[in-house]
């Protein structure tokens, strides 16, 4: 049965009085298992409009205007992609030339392995995602999973006994997660799903609470949601809010996407962090250099004591694992693969 989701005072200010509330008449959702495209009814942000719902169709997010990058100033990276917020101290990661199944800090699921591939100057990897089945139901899919984790780290607390990190101060907080992938032969549309984790740590059936991650969701328009943000803190026990989009997007057989997946804490609102994806769908020139026209597609602020369907905690801990995950699909090609620590904008988010 759905659980009712409830709204504290800060969730409202962007709202409009009773009647505004009134019209919100939102649901949260709990996934049970590990099925990123599950179905099930999920909430629409707060403080979003949607398209009203009609007997024949159901309620879908109001497309908002697209929006640009921040003018950060910052740059790009050694890989010639755009930096859309401030370097800050810590330790960043980026594939760059190494070999993905050779690097250190990398770990390719279920003993995975990828192949180099290479398309003007574009260097990629392809991996083929392994069989499973999901905990839910017992239905068979196919998944690949790609861990960041922080250099020579080891987790040591979970969600529950954390003190701002899972292993320790070095682990990564406001991030900006980096990658382009493509896909092929989507077998299952309605959970061909690209899941970015953050702030998390393991996933083992034997110690729930190590999962601690927040995530955002590039999927097919098969899916419940092109985007939605989700958490894991418990494995694995997923909540997923449905984003509006700021521009018309899904994902696609065969077609690069640059994804950024920003996370930060607000400083001007301790009790709030703020989750926006970033999608460029023509990422890459003719010469196979990108091509830096990232757009924001969604966002999701994070509110301390508000419940997702399960969880009402505030993902704001530092992370020993980042991940990337897609469902449903037979191959997976990535590149330009980096997360990293970074300056959040001064002020509110609002």
């Amino acid at each position: 049965m759905p659980v009712i989701v409830t709204f504290d005072v800060m969730q409202l200010e962007a709202l409009a009085l009773a009647s505004a509330l009134a019209a919100l008449g939102c649901t949260a959702s709990s996934s049970p298992g590990e099925r990123p495209g599950a179905a099930g009814t999920t909430p629409t942000a707060p403080g979003l409009p949607t398209t009203p719902s009609s007997p024949s169709s159901p309620m879908l997010p109001q497309p908002q205007p697209p929006s640009s990058p921040p003018d950060s100033g910052a740059g790009l990276d050694e890989d010639a992609v755009v930096k859309l917020y401030p370097d800050a101290p810590g330790t960043p990661y980026r594939l760059g030339a190494s070999d993905l199944n050779a690097d250190a800090r990398i770990e390719l699921e279920q003993e995975g392995s990828a192949s180099a591939g290479r398309e003007g100057a574009l260097r990629f990897w392809t991996l083929s995602p392994y069989s499973f089945e999901y905990s839910e139901d017992g239905e068979e899919g196919k998944t690949a999973r790609v861990h960041i984790s922080s250099e020579g780290a080891r987790q040591r607390f979970d969600w529950q006994t954390q003190t701002g990190f899972l292993a320790g101060p070095d682990d990564l907080g406001d991030q900006e997660f980096t990658a382009y992938v493509r896909v092929h032969g989507i077998f299952d549309p309605e959970h061909a799903v690209f899941e970015l984790k953050v702030r998390g740590g393991g996933h083992s059936d034997e110690a729930p609470p190590l999962a601690s991650c927040a995530l955002m969701t590039f999927a097919t328009a098969s899916a419940p949601g092109v985007s939605r943000f989700g958490k894991e803190l418990d494995h694995p026990l997923y909540d997923y809010v449905n984003l509006p989009l700021r521009f018309s997007t899904e994902l696609s057989e065969g077609r690069w996407f640059g994804l950024k997946l920003i996370s930060y804490a607000d400083p001007a609102r301790p009790d709030r962090v703020v989750n926006r994806l970033y999608v460029d769908d023509t990422p890459f020139l003719p010469d196979g250099t990108p091509r830096n026209a990232f757009r924001l597609l969604t966002e999701y602020i994070d509110r301390a004591g508000v419940n997702t369907g399960r969880y009402d905690t505030l993902v704001n801990w530092r992370g020993v694992i980042t991940t990337l995950r897609v469902d449903g699909v037979d191959s997976l090609d990535v590149a330009l693969l980096s997360a990293r620590p970074i300056t959040p904008p001064a002020g509110s988010a609002g």
